[in-house]
């Protein structure tokens, strides 16, 4: 997803894009605009395993603020409706949302730009699987706290998703809020990530799709 930067979202349904309003608070503060600004010029690329380059183009048609009065702004999600179905003209299907409640020590799928996955160097730009463990909440209200040695997604992949694998297929269950990595002294990367926990917002995402996209519960 690009706007004056690059982010990351998931298609829930053939029309619509989900991703984490924090992306994209952060391209309102760097050209001190408005948010709706940003959305209003906010374009999507689909069909491509990069960020930057092939796929897609496509504006967005009209966008969706969740309106949650306990969670910070950073802890909300925006849905991104598109003019036309991305789904038909390219190799894409809509992910299956999970309504799930974070464990702490439960091992999530993150997939993501990344920097090493699984112990190896890979090139920046590559959008890969990894994992990370739960390791807390912090008292947030909305997000749950990952931490991992050589995982993760690399800064500024925010809106990036999590997933929990189910009979054999991936679930999304979260998506990246914030990012902080290190390297440390024998040249490995550990990754602190903050997630949104996707349960929160089903009912929001079920109506404003109508219907399109929906939760399953899983365990």
């Amino acid at each position: 997803m690009r706007h004056w930067g690059d982010c990351t979202g998931t298609i829930i349904a053939p029309r619509y894009i989900l991703t984490s309003l924090d992306c994209l608070v952060l391209a309102a503060e760097q050209l001190k605009a408005k948010i709706q600004f940003i959305l209003r010029h906010v374009a999507v690329r689909t069909g491509t395993a990069y960020k930057t380059r092939n796929g897609i183009i496509s504006p967005v048609s009209d966008f969706f603020v969740t309106n949650n009065t306990k969670a910070e702004v950073i802890e909300q999600i925006v849905i991104l409706k598109l003019p036309r179905n991305v789904t038909n003209t390219e190799d894409a299907e809509p992910i299956k949302l999970g309504h799930w409640q974070p464990e702490v020590g439960a091992s999530l799928s993150i997939a993501g730009q990344t920097r090493i996955v699984n112990g190896r160097d890979v090139p920046v730009n590559h959008y890969v699987i990894g994992k990370a463990t739960i390791t807390s909440f912090r008292g947030l209200n909305f997000a749950f706290c990952v931490r991992d040695m050589d995982q993760g997604a690399t800064a500024r992949d925010e809106g990036g998703p999590a997933y929990k694998a189910v009979k054999g297929e991936y679930v999304q269950v979260g998506m990246v809020r914030s990012i902080e990595w290190t390297v440390t002294a024998n040249n490995h990367v550990l990754n602190k990530e903050q997630y949104l926990w996707i349960a929160p917002f089903c009912n929001f995402i079920k109506a404003t799709t109508k219907g399109e996209a929906r939760c399953k519960r899983i365990r």
